[in-house]
Formats: C-alpha cells, sequence, structure tokens
C-alpha cells in the first residue's frame, strides 16, 4: 500500500515545480519579445481605445491585508498589410484613453506590438521580482516533493519489513520417481497355483 504513496506523495509539488518552471520560461519568452521589439522593432502610431485599473487585493482569512493596482490599456493599430489590430498591456498611468503613442513590434511580427518605452525600468523591476518569486516557490516544490519521497520510501520499505514471511510456492509437476505414464505389465492369466478345474456349473 505505502509504495503506491512513495511516488503519489511527491506528484503534486512535483507538478507545482514544474507549472513554475513554465511560469519563468513564459516570463523569459516576454522579455526577449519585448527586447527583440525595442531593439530592432518597427515604430507605428496607435491610439488608446481603452484604459483602466485592475486592484489586486491578497485575503488572509476573511480580511483583505493589502491590495495593488496598476494601469492596463487596449490599444489599436493599423499593421503595414492594412490589417487594424488591437493589444492589451499594462503600462503608465500617465496614458488615458484616445491618446495617441507609438508601439513598435519586431520586423513581421505585428502581433508582439509593445507601446512600452525602450527598457521600460517598470516592465524590467517586474519581471525580475516575478522570476524570483518562481524560481524560490520552484525550489520549495523540489525540496517538499523530496521529502515526500524519501518518507513514503522509508514507509514503503518498512511496511515491507514487517510483512511476514510467504509460504514457499508448491511444486509444479509430480515428485521425482513418480510414474507418469500408464502401466502395460498387468498379467494376463490366473497367478501361478491358482486352481482352474472348477466343475461345470449344473443345467
Amino acid at each position: 500500500m505505502f509504495a503506491a504513496f512513495e511516488f503519489l506523495f511527491p506528484a503534486i509539488p512535483g507538478l507545482m515545480a514544474a507549472g513554475s518552471v513554465a511560469g519563468i520560461a513564459g516570463v523569459i519568452r516576454k522579455q526577449r519579445r519585448l527586447r527583440a521589439a525595442w531593439n530592432s522593432g518597427i515604430g507605428i502610431e496607435a491610439r488608446c481605445v481603452r484604459s483602466y485599473i485592475v486592484n489586486t487585493t491578497t485575503m488572509r482569512g476573511n480580511r483583505p491585508v493589502s491590495s495593488s493596482s496598476h494601469h492596463k490599456h487596449v490599444y489599436e493599430f493599423t499593421d503595414g498589410d492594412g490589417q487594424r489590430r488591437r493589444f492589451e498591456e499594462a503600462g503608465p498611468a500617465t496614458v488615458f484613453e484616445g491618446d495617441t503613442v507609438v508601439v513598435r513590434h519586431p520586423p513581421g511580427r505585428p502581433d508582439q506590438a509593445t507601446a512600452l518605452p525602450p527598457g521600460d525600468p517598470g516592465t524590467r523591476a517586474r519581471a525580475r521580482v516575478r522570476i524570483g518569486f518562481l524560481c524560490f516557490f520552484a525550489l520549495l516544490s523540489v525540496t517538499i516533493a523530496t521529502l515526500f519521497f524519501t518518507i513514503g520510501h522509508e514507509m514503503a520499505e518498512s511496511d515491507d519489513k514487517g510483512r511476514a514471511p510467504q509460504p514457499a510456492p508448491l511444486p509444479s509437476g509430480p515428485p521425482p520417481g513418480f510414474p507418469t505414464d500408464f502401466p502395460t505389465d498387468f498379467p494376463t492369466g490366473p497367478p501361478p497355483g491358482f486352481p482352474t478345474d472348477f466343475p461345470a456349473p449344473r443345467p
């Protein structure tokens, strides 16, 4: 029974660690896209068609203990092929609905457009904080998974030692010297000395 727990217990923190690694890869991939747009991107004028604030509240028990807010914008622009595109992005609080901004995107990738200024310090700081948190969470998950695996392994070993010894299996064939064929040396007549002159029966 405990042998299954040896691998079941570490499964959940292992999946959490894998999710953290995937999150780190996503942050790095986003930073690379932004860097490509900043360094060799094509600048196009865009218009902010919507601006709103997102509030994030952290709960402790039944009470909110802290909250944070960041501004998000929806930008609209026309790419080099004449196609109208929209994208949503967190940005500075100085941009309002109806403002005109310059967006950049890597050559041939208007779907990766950004309105953030090159080398935006806030974006880099948020990326570093997110990567640091995900690294810590991944390390914590791996530690918990290792601890659970060790405990499950020890429980499985103790369970195996506490079991009663199993009897040896019975032999599947006949014992040595046991005849396996039908005997053919049966006597065909009466034994020696056996009387054979019995009187005939009366009619």
